[in-house]
């Protein structure tokens, strides 16, 4: 007898434990280390009696095993060995077997300028890393001379033709020249990106950007702010009238524990909530240096896990590309391109004195390491059973190819956050 779990359900295994997504229901089924032996030997279409030889237990306790696995309808018995291929979503044609495949594009960042004369504590130009700054206002020390509307409008004609997806504006302060972001929006409203997306800060808000804003529909707003967050936020966010996200900027030296810091969130996010149930919620974190604080943090512990979904355009994206450097390419205020905004050590080159589809050309190499490195290619990632599920920062590591800030140690499968 055989068992083999169904096409819609992978088994993904870890350096002692497993998990087992399941495509259907979009959910992700924890497997111990006994479980895990018992399937990676069935998913080889082993016989029963032959993984209870293996593994030195009895037939019985082989099948109560795989049992539960059945009872959640993730697979079946069968008399005979079956070929079960898995659910894909991609065509096998398109595997770069036959042809190379076009790069599939995804982020377009547009710093539209390089200023602001407010100086938060966690802007880049203090030296302070975020979890979410790529979505989030930042000052550099790039010169301060931004590009014409003009040239920001061919830009965006490449970025269009090239297939990017989402555009970001931002800055600096994206508010500081309506003149430059109306023309900017204009152009791509012409060109009908399926998503845009204008990001800023609540101190750089006025009445008069607020009724700009207004004017365009089917607008994203990202607005950054301090946290706890002010009665300024709940004004604007009664008054903003577009896809509004608030992103309160949470200091990490600060959190005492991690059970105090959810309680503070969910606080907050009520009263943004009480104003409209509708408005996006998003925690964004600093740090002079995330290796003393990351342990408090709920995106470092168990929750970056216990709420990912099992959906399979994410997991096969995770297996070919890393789930946020995939496909983003930055163009920023001085014309420098570059992979993501935070990452700036080297442009790719500018769009001064290249297209950007040169520059993608002659840098080919450069930019396809970066978007394609998976977590099968980062220590510890590779030998985690949740690669394929969580999100990852590179920008606040300090190493492409290693992670440090993750409570799960997957050679123990155990989390060293509980404590907190």
């Amino acid at each position: 007898m055989f068992f083999r779990l169904n096409p819609e359900a992978r088994l993904i295994s870890g350096a002692k434990n497993g998990v087992v997504y399941d495509f259907l229901d979009n959910r992700v089924y924890d497997v111990n280390s006994e479980e895990k032996s018992v399937l990676e030997l069935s998913e080889k279409s082993e016989e029963i009696d032959t993984i209870s030889s293996y593994l030195g237990v009895s037939e019985a306790s082989v099948i109560k095993t795989l049992e539960k696995f059945r009872e959640k309808t993730l697979g079946e018995f069968y008399e005979k060995k079956p070929y079960i291929e898995p659910l894909h979503l991609k065509s096998p044609l398109s595997n770069g077997a036959f042809y190379e495949p076009p790069p599939q594009l995804t982020n377009f960042f547009v710093e539209l300028n390089n200023s602001c004369h407010y100086n938060c504590s966690y802007c880049s130009k203090n030296k302070m890393k975020r979890v979410f700054g790529c979505i989030g206002c930042n000052v550099w020390d790039d010169q301060k001379k931004a590009l014409d509307s003009d040239l920001y409008r061919d830009v965006l004609d490449q970025a269009y033709k090239l297939g990017f997806q989402q555009i970001f504006l931002t800055g600096g302060n994206v508010l500081e020249d309506l003149t430059m972001l109306s023309a900017v929006l204009d152009h791509c409203g012409t060109l009908h990106f399926p998503a845009v997306f204008v990001t800023f800060h609540e101190k750089q808000v006025s009445e008069n950007s607020i009724d700009f804003l207004n004017c365009y529909e089917d607008l994203n707003v990202f607005l950054s702010c301090d946290f706890p967050i002010s009665s300024r936020i709940l004004k604007i966010a009664d008054t903003v009238h577009q896809n509004l996200t608030v992103m309160p900027v949470v200091a990490a030296t600060e959190i005492k524990s991690k059970k105090d810091v959810i309680k503070k969130i969910q606080n907050e996010y009520e009263k943004v909530k009480s104003i409209n149930s509708t408005i996006g919620w998003q925690i964004d974190y600093c740090s002079p240096d995330f290796l003393h604080d990351y342990t408090k943090i709920p995106l470092f512990g168990k929750e970056r896990v216990t709420d990912a979904q099992a959906t399979l355009h994410f997991f096969e994206w995770c297996q070919e590309h890393h789930p946020c450097l995939g496909g983003i390419l930055t163009v920023s205020s001085c014309g420098n391109v570059y992979g993501c905004r935070m990452m700036r050590k080297k442009s790719f080159g500018n769009v001064l004195e290249a297209d950007l589809s040169e520059i993608m050309r002659t840098k080919k190499e450069e930019i396809q390491d970066m978007w394609n490195l998976t977590r099968d290619k980062i220590t510890p990632c590779n030998q985690c059973e949740y690669r394929y599920s969580c999100m990852d920062c590179r920008a606040i590591e300090k190493d492409m190819h290693q992670t440090s800030l993750c409570a799960y140690d997957p050679q123990e499968g155990k989390w060293h956050d509980d404590l907190f």
